[in-house]
């Protein structure tokens, strides 16, 4: 079961929940999809994957083509613009010195991949969360309740002047039921921020 909560949030404050973001949030699978696919439906247009976007990381290991990663129940999905130094270098998409990556073996076997559907999270980091964040949190999107939950407690002094109104299951909510700590028994939460 996946419980809505939808926040009315000052426009100009909407980056605050970009950190939920770092966490990750969670979108369902479906067969055979491919990892550019997946990214493409969750909103991230194609030209900013190709040029902004320059670190992937699939359950720990960096992608170099997303259209060749076949995704399965559970997958990490870590996206990066690029990250500073010599390990940004070695880890961006598509570079020389990606021969001096730790090699990886495959991690699932085609026909496995074939059969099964789940969900994966992906997790959003400098950049392309500042950038990509507020839009798709606009869209909505789907979160463990527990990681929501625990931010809001955490941040409630500076939310509280930021939130200006809440729905929870289409009912509005006060202050007290929001920074509870305790919003939903559900196994996912849909935030979307208005």
């Amino acid at each position: 079961m996946v419980s809505k909560l939808r926040l009315a949030v000052k426009p100009e404050r909407i980056s605050l929940f970009c950190s939920l973001l770092q966490r990750g949030f969670i979108v369902e699978l479906s067969s055979g999809l491919n990892l550019q696919d997946l990214l493409l439906g969750v909103g991230f247009p194609a030209k900013y994957l190709e040029e902004r976007v320059q670190t992937i990381f699939l359950n720990g290991s960096a992608v170099d083509n997303p259209e060749s990663e076949i995704l399965v129940d559970g997958a990490v999905i870590a996206l990066s613009a690029a990250l500073p130094g010599l390990v940004g270098a070695i880890f961006r998409k598509d570079v020389i010195l990606a021969n001096l990556r730790t090699p990886t073996l495959k991690r699932v076997e085609a026909e496995q991949t074939r059969s099964r559907l789940g969900h994966a999270r992906i997790k959003l980091f400098n950049l392309v969360s500042d950038e990509m964040g507020p839009e798709l949190l606009r869209a909505g999107v789907t979160l463990i309740p527990s990681e929501i939950e625990e931010t809001l407690v955490a941040k409630r002094p500076l939310l509280e002047s930021v939130i200006t109104g809440a729905e929870l299951d289409g009912k509005v909510i006060d202050a007290d039921v929001l920074f509870s700590g305790n919003l939903t028994s559900s196994e996912f939460i849909f935030l979307s921020l208005v």
